[in-house]
């Protein structure tokens, strides 16, 4: 059974040779890790944002009514009002810290790290880098090669 493949992947119109390696178990594992936390970390972001659009929205819909309002229902939404900017203030660091992270996907680049190999890896990777390519788009990339390889033998 083979357990080393060569596939090459394109970033524009470079091509790059590398070798795709199964993962050992114990490379399983760690990854299986870094997947679970990835994905609480998507799930984090998602639940923040959610929270964060809904006391947006909140802050929008009180602006429309606060020309429209008297006396005390006025004041009572003003007071809503500075509470809501006080709450999206305080939720919206959290959101971009939580935003970071889930782009930062852990589980992709170690993934790539060990499981590519070849003359072409250390280039791929800069290029990678350095055209903002996230490593799951890399990686999704060099399965996609690696079947179609195996679909043309």
């Amino acid at each position: 059974m083979k357990t080393k493949f060569t596939v090459t992947v394109h970033i524009d119109e470079k091509a790059y040779e590398v070798i795709y390696s199964f993962a050992t178990p114990e490379q399983k594992k760690e990854l299986e890790a870094l997947d679970k936390a990835d994905a609480e970390a998507v799930e984090n972001y998602k639940k923040l944002n959610d929270k964060l659009e809904m006391l947006e929205d909140r802050k929008s819909t009180n602006a429309e009514l606060i020309p429209l309002l008297e006396g005390p229902e006025k004041l009572e939404v003003l007071k809503e009002q500075r509470i809501l900017l006080s709450e999206i203030e305080k939720l919206t660091p959290k959101v971009q810290k939580a935003a970071a992270v889930e782009l930062n996907n852990k589980a992709d680049e170690k993934r790539f790290e060990y499981l590519i190999s070849g003359k072409d890896k250390d280039k791929l990777q800069a290029d990678a880098k350095k055209n903002n390519f996230p490593m799951q788009v890399v990686m999704t990339d060099i399965l996609k090669a690696l079947a179609e390889s195996k679909e043309k033998k």
